[in-house]
C-alpha cells in the first residue's frame, strides 16, 4: 500500500473528527463499512484503481 491508499486506512472516529475540525460540514454519522475490504480487493484486481 503506497500514496493515498495509506490514509484510507482510518477509523470510522479518526475521519470523524477529520471532516469535523474543518468545520466545512455536519457531521451527522460516522460508521465503518461491513467487509469494505472486500470492495476495495475487487477493485484492486478488477484495475479499477483510478475511477474517479
Amino acid at each position: 500500500m503506497v500514496g493515498w491508499e495509506a490514509i484510507a486506512w482510518h477509523t470510522a472516529e479518526w475521519w470523524r473528527f477529520q471532516w469535523e475540525i474543518t468545520e466545512l460540514v455536519d457531521v451527522t454519522s460516522a460508521r465503518l463499512q461491513d467487509d469494505a475490504w472486500r470492495d476495495w480487493l475487487t477493485r484492486q484486481h478488477r484495475g479499477m484503481n483510478n475511477i474517479n
